[in-house]
């Protein structure tokens, strides 16, 4: 999870086709519980690629949608860590508390702004008030192990670094 350009894209191709790991989604998912549900339509790439050949080892080379082939996607999994993401100078891992958390994902949602097309949601029968989701997304947090990671140019150095977490 993080805002525009911190290395999301990057770093779901590495844990997809390095670590065996299943893509999920680009830009939505959906919680219940611990089990997230995806929403696979593609990894969609940015314009300045910083590494562009560590990207390239995964088939993606410019602005576009790149194909998931379909084995390598997982349409719900159960999560035990999650990861937020920034950018810089060198790679870290942190662990931070769900409060730190909902405060990055809350300021992510209001800068970036991304989704108030989807503000008819809550016309629909059985939608959840805003406090209820509220309350889901913290218990969600709270049964993660959340850790802060910061992405730095150096890509394969920063990939060393997570793998040494997911575990």
């Amino acid at each position: 999870l993080g805002a525009n350009y911190v290395g999301k894209t990057t770093t779901a191709s590495h844990l997809v086709w390095q670590h065996g790991f299943s893509f999920m989604s680009d830009n939505f998912i959906v919680t219940k519980d611990n089990i997230v549900y995806g929403f696979p339509d593609g990894i969609r790439t940015a314009q300045f690629l910083p590494e562009p050949d560590f990207l390239a080892i995964y088939g993606i080379a410019d602005k576009n949608f790149v194909k998931v082939p379909s084995e390598k996607i997982a349409a719900s999994a159960i999560t035990a860590k999650t990861f937020f993401l920034q950018l810089g100078p060198e790679p870290i891992v942190e662990k931070i508390d769900s409060t730190e958390a909902l405060r990055r994902l809350t300021a992510c949602h209001n800068y970036l702004q991304e989704f108030p097309e989807y503000s008819y949601l809550v016309f629909l029968r059985n939608f959840p008030p805003a406090v209820v989701r509220q309350e889901r997304l913290t218990s969600f947090l709270k049964s993660q192990e959340l850790f802060l990671l910061q992405s730095s140019p150096d890509q394969i150095k920063t990939m060393e670094l997570l793998t040494k977490y997911l575990n």
